[in-house]
């Protein structure tokens, strides 16, 4: 299940997550009726819109897509080199954005839509947004489930993040941080995270109970938007790197 991102989505409570459509050869040649998904305008003429694969994690071939003044716009996310272009010719429907997602990522696979996420206004800003992940696991079938480890996700320049704990102490990052405005936010984010506010904590509490409706797993990676109406949840997987929770768990005590 957790390799299906949109049935993994399915599971969450409709308050924990927002709307989502699945792209594929089948689905997308069917015309597009704005009645049908009454968020996909709204959401391209304003934040945005998302598009990924609908299986895999590692930030894959993620793509932003918005409508600006009458132009569709795209932006490859979490690149080490940002990758925006023009708009396919061919219109602001899903058909069209799987086409122009395909074209992009090079890839024939069913795509993930959802709006692009803002983080709530409480919160120091950020773009892309930031992401709470949560470690989840449960050491044997009758163990309790608990958090092994969370951080923040701070994006930076080249594609590159920075992971702050929950209590303030960001990791070294692969290159020094040399934008007074990354520094600045890096700095608000740490403080932030010092106390963290109980939005950020509700992603905790929330990753548990996702654990808790899978089949027996041992160990979960979850990804949160700390949003204005509260924790959204992306996604989450198993096979995901083994380092950062241990490097996490030993700064933070």
């Amino acid at each position: 299940m957790l390799a299906d991102k949109a049935a993994l989505l399915d599971l969450a409570d409709a308050s924990w997550r927002v709307p989502f459509l699945v792209l594929d050869d089948e689905n997308s040649q069917l015309p597009y009726r704005e009645e049908d998904h009454p968020w996909w305008a709204e959401a391209l003429h304003g934040s945005g819109v998302v598009l990924k694969p609908t299986r895999g994690s590692a930030c894959r071939d993620v793509v932003r897509f918005q409508s600006i003044n009458g132009q569709l716009q795209s932006h490859v996310l979490f690149r080490a080199q940002p990758r925006s272009s023009g708009a396919d010719p061919h219109g602001e429907d899903p058909r069209a954005l799987l086409h122009h997602w395909r074209t992009l990522t090079q890839s024939n696979e069913p795509a993930l839509a959802m709006p692009y996420l803002q983080g709530a206004s409480i919160l120091p800003p950020t773009s892309p947004t930031v992401v709470v992940r949560v470690i989840t696991q449960q050491n044997h079938l009758n163990a309790p489930i608990t958090v092994q480890c969370a951080w923040v996700e701070l994006p930076l320049a080249e594609g590159s993040l920075a992971l702050v704990t929950l209590n303030g102490i960001a990791l070294p990052t692969p290159e020094p941080i040399r934008s007074s405005v990354e520094h600045g936010e890096l700095v608000a984010w740490q403080s932030l995270l010092a106390d963290p506010p109980p939005l950020i904590q509700s992603c905790l509490s929330l990753s548990v109970a996702m654990h808790q409706r899978l089949p027996p797993i041992d160990q979960v990676a979850w990804d949160w938007i700390p949003a204005a109406c509260g924790p959204m949840l992306l996604e989450g997987n198993s096979g995901f790197s083994l380092l950062e929770p241990q490097l996490i768990t030993e700064v933070s005590g």
